[in-house]
């Protein structure tokens, strides 16, 4: 089967990680690739290859058997979720508030690790 691309994470050479935390350094093979977490969730959930998946995206699919995983005991490296805040002391108090939202929010979804 063909691999659906994400760029820039899911192409070329790709990290997995184990339960134990071992790594392995694996190449892939894209003829399709896109940078649209969307997109490429799409193209894999219509048969159009396999791919990486986020969690929180593809949890309700896997529990109705709509998809599957191919490497159960494999996962691909983290990628950090980053928000920039304007420099400065002092943040209006809807910036944090939103801030923590998201945070508890991502925190609750298939997938997210609080670091």
């Amino acid at each position: 089967m063909p691999c659906i691309g994400l760029v820039p994470y899911v192409t070329g050479n790709v990290r997995l990680i184990d339960k134990a935390g071992r790594s392995r350094i694996v190449a892939l093979d894209t003829p399709i690739k896109t940078d649209s977490l969307r997109a490429s969730y799409r193209a894999i959930l219509n048969g159009a290859g396999i791919g990486g998946a986020a969690p929180w995206m593809c949890h309700e699919d896997i529990q109705a058997g709509r998809l599957r995983r191919v490497l159960p005991n494999w996962w691909l490296e983290p990628v950090g979720v980053h928000v920039a805040l304007p420099p400065g002391l002092y943040r209006p108090a809807r910036v944090t508030a939103f801030v923590e939202a998201l945070r508890q929010r991502m925190h609750a979804l298939p997938g997210f690790r609080p670091v």
